[in-house]
């Protein structure tokens, strides 16, 4: 515990240093100034001169009457002081704290007596901050275990605080993280991806860069983001609904790449890559010739069939796998939470056979279901929590994948 509170003071500032040097009269003088937190900022350093000082200040000798009772306020103010800071919130919004104990209105000995008040005011704005609701314990989780129960005991309420203040970094981290690789898939394959609720499927469009650079500048923001507390929809009155496409990552490749990938699968399963899927492609039928440019196959195809099968490179093969492992669900995180990558056309059979249109990715736009327990609804804390990382694993695998294909057999697979 005491690194932690070495933690919570920080390095000794030159000023407090510099203090030592000044006569006991001169810094009477100068606390004659300051408010309460700022004198409690001063003690934080916990230097014996200052100690000295303010004890023996004509006021606050009043407020502080002993060593003892500034050792029982200053370690509840560390931590008081740090989740303020942390969440960009004033010191002094609390009235005990922000009260000047050296001006003459408060000579009344029964005015200065508000150690026990003033602990019990950090302790209540602590607990405040440190209470918070399942699906933003959850958020945090995401990253670490579950705390011990909340408490008011000083351990309990510095334990959980550096808890959450390293589940946070790690949040922030790995959300930023994936910010910056949805921005260099964009930028790497600007013709194949789009942003998930975007309807369009025309092609490239004239200008991703921007789209780039906004995902780049959201990850900056991740990294400075404290927000702990979010509007809670489930919990509370109803009032925000549920996020369109929360489940899904930044980015979706056009649904002609999903056919291209398909109809090349169907043409030249691979060997040894997820035979019980490829068994099942070579029922589909897709009619490429009017989505695509082309339907030739390209002069100088190196791939080598083996009977039936194709034998693709090592690493295209390997990103074939992973874009067929993940090809029918999304990687939410959860068991209890299913969302289907492909959206089937209602006519098509279990086995692929008798449909009338092309198979697309599926982007649900409609609100959860009432029974999900809330550590699995994201809408309550909307994009701040991290994706399942097999996502962007798997959307760079298919890219990849595609991208191959195209080169190697042409636009119709």
């Amino acid at each position: 515990m005491e690194a932690k509170l070495r933690a919570l003071q920080g390095p000794t500032p030159a000023f407090v240093i510099k203090l030592q040097r000044l006569p006991l009269e001169i810094v009477h003088q100068i606390l004659d100034c300051l408010p309460l937190f700022k004198v409690l900022n001063l003690l934080a350093h916990k230097t014996p001169y200052a100690e000295k000082c303010v004890l023996t200040h004509r006021y606050l000798g009043l407020v502080f009457k002993s060593p003892s009772d500034i050792a029982s306020v200053i370690d509840y103010f560390l931590l008081f002081r740090d989740i303020r800071i942390f969440c960009g919130q004033n010191l002094k919004d609390n009235y005990l704290i922000a009260l000047n104990y050296s001006v003459s209105g408060y000579e009344g000995s029964s005015n200065y007596d508000i150690i026990e008040p003033l602990i019990d005011e950090m302790i209540s704005d602590i607990r405040g901050h440190l209470r918070l609701e399942l699906p933003d314990i959850d958020l945090i989780r995401s990253s670490t275990d579950f705390p011990a129960p909340l408490d008011s005991s000083f351990h309990n309420l510095l334990n959980r605080w550096f808890w959450i203040t390293d589940a946070k970094e790690k949040i922030n981290i790995a959300k930023a993280n994936q910010w910056n690789k949805a921005a260099d898939l964009l930028e790497a394959y600007p013709a194949m991806l789009k942003k998930t609720l975007d309807p369009s499927q025309d092609g490239l469009r004239p200008n991703t860069a921007h789209i780039a650079d906004r995902f780049r500048g959201n990850a900056k923001r991740c990294l400075r983001d404290r927000q702990l507390a979010h509007p809670q929809n489930r919990l509370r009155a109803g009032w925000l609904p549920c996020v369109p496409g929360v489940d899904l990552i930044e980015l979706v490749p056009y649904d002609r790449y999903l056919w291209l990938f398909l109809e090349t699968v169907k043409k030249h399963p691979p060997v040894d890559v997820m035979d019980h899927i490829a068994a099942s492609l070579q029922s589909i039928t897709l009619s490429l010739t009017e989505v695509m440019d082309t339907n030739q196959m390209p002069e100088g195809a190196t791939g080598r069939m083996e009977g039936e099968k194709y034998r693709y490179p090592p690493d295209t093969a390997d990103n074939i796998r992973i874009a067929m492992n993940g090809l029918f669900y999304v990687y939410t995180g959860s068991t209890l939470l299913i969302v289907p990558r492909i959206h089937w056309p209602a006519t098509m059979e279990p086995d692929f056979d008798n449909y009338v249109q092309n198979p697309r990715f599926f982007i649900g736009l409609k609100p959860h279901p009432a029974n999900l327990p809330a550590e699995f609804h994201r809408c309550p804390v909307r994009k701040c929590k991290p994706h399942d990382d097999r996502e962007y694993k798997w959307l760079e695998a298919f890219l990849k994948a595609v991208s191959w294909m195209q080169k190697e057999f042409g636009s119709s697979g």
